[in-house]
């Protein structure tokens, strides 16, 4: 949108400097709004991406356990491994009596 710098025909007007000048500034102030748009659309296009991400990162953290969570899973898992020690040791006791009375060496202990 170009303003008209052309003064109309048989005018006799001594301002016709001022008025280019004018038409120049106007020139300017309107490109100057134009790249302001610009920049607003650009910068209101960054706000959204960054949303986004905020909002991933949002849903990614929901998706994880609580603390709390993660702290009675971990009791979980110790009482777990103190009930798996129980069970390996008796196992491993009866294997070595079942081994030992296969071979004869309980027997051999118990004198008979």
């Amino acid at each position: 949108m170009a303003f008209n710098r052309d003064i109309p025909e048989g005018h006799n007007c001594s301002q016709g400097a001022t008025l280019a000048t004018i038409c120049s500034q106007l020139d300017n102030i309107q490109s100057t709004i134009k790249e302001i748009r610009e920049d607003q659309k650009e910068s209101i296009e960054s706000q959204k991406q960054l949303a986004e991400k905020v909002t991933a990162m949002d849903r990614d953290i929901a998706s994880r356990p609580t603390a709390t969570e993660q702290r009675d899973n971990i009791k979980k898992v110790q009482a777990h491994d103190i009930y798996f020690a129980i069970i390996y040791t008796i196992t491993g006791i009866l294997i070595a009596i079942l081994i030992g009375l296969a071979t004869g060496v309980i027997e051999k202990i118990i004198g008979n």
